[in-house]
């Protein structure tokens, strides 16, 4: 069954979240669309907790969600 995840990170952050994702989903389907200041990523399963933090991390969104 296919996950959503919404990022609010900046446009450029495309592709490190792109890479992330991969890296969680080697070889499952991966899309990822910009749309209002947000990524909603269509993805293999819904992301553990610790795999959201992580991400967020990387892409810096805590300045985004204060």
């Amino acid at each position: 069954m296919a996950g959503l995840a919404v990022f609010r990170a900046r446009y450029t952050d495309e592709t490190s979240l792109a890479e992330h994702l991969r890296r969680i989903f080697p070889t499952g389907e991966i899309e990822i669309r910009w749309e209002r200041g947000r990524f909603q990523c269509t993805i293999p399963r819904s992301l553990a907790p610790a795999e959201t933090e992580e991400i967020k991390s990387a892409l810096g969104i805590d300045h985004y969600e204060k």
